[in-house]
């Protein structure tokens, strides 16, 4: 009889330990998904810049704000981040370079919207920096983006740097900086 007893307290702690294990996969498994639920939830923008509509001037581009994420995005806002941007004959150039890392301007144009999924806006650079100051000898600037996430009134900024390159045609086109990454900035002023 003492055999009989032995073996069913064996049994049934062999269950206890089946029962944990299947405990910590179901917690595991859990996690899991709900980080992938949030990682696919989670807000997000996008910024692209087209080609210029006057090829003489790449100021004439414009900017593409779209919302990537599941969620509608209020008050989002671009703005235009100086880098450095350099005009004029090569011997003979004019610099305008902010101290900062991407100093924020603004345009009334540029007034914030609120995004639902997949939505976007467009604005023109040249709504930001008319004027052409001579011919374009290169260019460093950032578009960056803040927008506030529904219901918790998270803000979030993003900025997306871009360079502008002459193209063998002689003209100069956008290309998205991946030496700087996008960077999240300080916030643009309001």
């Amino acid at each position: 009889m003492t055999t009989k007893k032995q073996l069913q307290r064996e049994s049934e702690a062999r269950k206890a330990k089946r029962l944990a294990h299947l405990g910590i996969w179901i917690g595991v498994t859990s996690l899991v998904i709900g980080v992938i639920a949030l990682w696919a939830f989670w807000p997000g923008v996008t910024v692209s810049i087209s080609d210029p509509v006057d090829p003489n001037n790449p100021f004439s581009a414009s900017v593409t704000v779209t919302n990537n994420g599941h969620l509608p995005l209020t008050s989002v806002r671009p703005s235009f981040g100086l880098g450095k941007i350099t005009y004029g004959d090569p011997n003979r150039s004019s610099t305008y370079e902010s101290s900062e890392d991407y100093a924020a301007m603004g345009s009334e144009e540029w007034h914030p919207r609120d995004l639902g999924t997949d939505e976007k806006f467009e604005v023109a650079l040249n709504e930001v920096w008319p004027d052409q100051l001579g011919p374009l000898l290169s260019a460093e600037l950032a578009i960056m983006v803040e927008y506030r996430i529904p219901i918790i009134h998270w803000r979030r900024f993003k900025s997306f740097p871009y360079k502008a390159k002459r193209q063998t045609n002689g003209h100069f086109y956008w290309y998205s900086d991946a030496n700087k990454g996008h960077v999240v900035r300080t916030p643009p002023p309001r």
